[in-house]
């Protein structure tokens, strides 16, 4: 596979669908994942499936621009655990601590988490797999998180080893892999397990589908073809990949198996990775996505992402005595208040802290 080379500079509307990603996310899981949630918010969970493409896109990126440095894998992880590592575990650790201590002292409102060892270890997938239990409301976003740092470990293995005119073929296998594992998960422990949703096989698909989208994007020949008509081909797998979403969504009325968890997902993710390459191929507007406020939450989304969760559990449960719900006029307003909250935190880490150590972390070059 002919290579060109690598793209420079950062590509400032993939800040942009990061911090609709992340806008989406929080507003999902505060005004439509409870108990008596608005279902026009409910398509959040879309957001994640951006991210995992935007991961692979970006990640796959600089594994395939570097692949022949000397310092492949040590500047890698160096530059990825000064990204995620500070404020995980700055602030996870000692809330899964400070939980405990909660529910000991008589707080209901708070649940269970799963053992500390999954949070320190970034294997809490695995234990919410095992147990069938997520972690409570305050910890369940780590699983992606989980899934991700899984995911930074195995790609650069697989560009590294695999020879490049193999890559894809490669990357494509191991897609349609993750469908059957969902589907044969789902079968064997029921619908409703959180088996086939958390662990990395079965996300694997959407990430590798943004590691594809960043292939073709460095190889001349391909995105020629890909990209031929002003991205005629993509802006149709996107529609067909939208359309199907509400299809997607109550297909669970209608079989055992719900299509969302066993080919829609594979779906999506080829959507959100058609959508990225036609972002930044300039084939359909960036407008939206290069505005400022899109971008300042693309710049906060992680620290947003770790602290939206048990901000709003904590301000519904000292204030309200129960977990988070809209239900009630009261119940409404904490929900509202707990997002300036988390935006100012989140902008508040990455000013002050989380830039900071991404600077020096950039200091280490291939």
């Amino acid at each position: 596979m002919s290579s060109s080379h690598p793209k420079p500079g950062r590509i400032l509307e993939l800040d942009g669908l990061r911090g609709l990603a992340v806008i989406v996310v929080v507003l999902a899981h505060y005004l439509a994942e409870v108990p008596h949630g608005f279902f026009p918010f409910s398509l959040g969970w879309l957001g994640v499936d951006v991210f995992f493409a935007l991961s692979g896109f970006l990640i796959a990126g600089i594994l395939i621009d570097n692949r022949g440095s000397e310092n492949y894998f040590s500047a890698f992880y160096i530059r990825r655990s000064c990204r995620i590592f500070p404020i995980y575990f700055l602030f996870i650790p000692p809330l899964v601590m400070l939980i405990h201590y909660l529910r000991q002292s008589g707080y209901e409102w708070l649940e269970q988490p799963l053992p500390m060892v999954g949070y320190l270890t970034y294997t809490q997938n695995f234990f919410m797999a095992w147990t069938n239990h997520d972690g409570g409301l305050s910890l369940i976003p780590t699983w992606t998180l989980a899934v991700e740092e899984q995911f930074y470990m195995l790609l650069p293995l697989i560009v590294l080893l695999v020879p490049p005119r193999h890559l894809m073929k490669t990357l494509l296998v191991l897609i349609a892999t993750a469908p059957l594992l969902r589907s044969w998960l789902l079968y064997q422990f029921g619908s409703d397990h959180i088996s086939a949703n958390c662990l990395l096989p079965c996300r694997w698909d959407t990430l590798f589908w943004g590691a594809i989208a960043a292939m073709i994007w460095r190889d001349e020949k391909l995105k020629a073809i890909v990209l031929k008509d002003n991205g005629k081909l993509l802006k149709a797998v996107l529609v067909a990949a939208i359309w199907i979403v509400p299809v997607l969504l109550f297909s669970k009325k209608f079989t055992d198996v719900p299509l969302r968890m066993s080919v829609g997902l594979t779906v999506i993710g080829l959507g959100s990775a058609s959508y990225i390459l036609l972002v930044v191929s300039k084939n359909v507007s960036g407008k939206l996505l290069l505005t400022k406020p899109l971008r300042f939450f693309g710049s906060i989304s992680y620290g947003m992402y770790l602290v939206h969760q048990p901000i709003l559990v904590f301000l519904h449960g000292f204030v309200l005595g129960t977990r988070p719900d809209v239900e009630t006029l009261p119940q409404l307003l904490i929900t509202l208040t707990a997002i300036p909250i988390s935006v100012g935190i989140a902008w508040a880490s990455w000013t002050f802290f989380e830039s900071k150590i991404v600077r020096y972390g950039h200091r280490f070059k291939y």
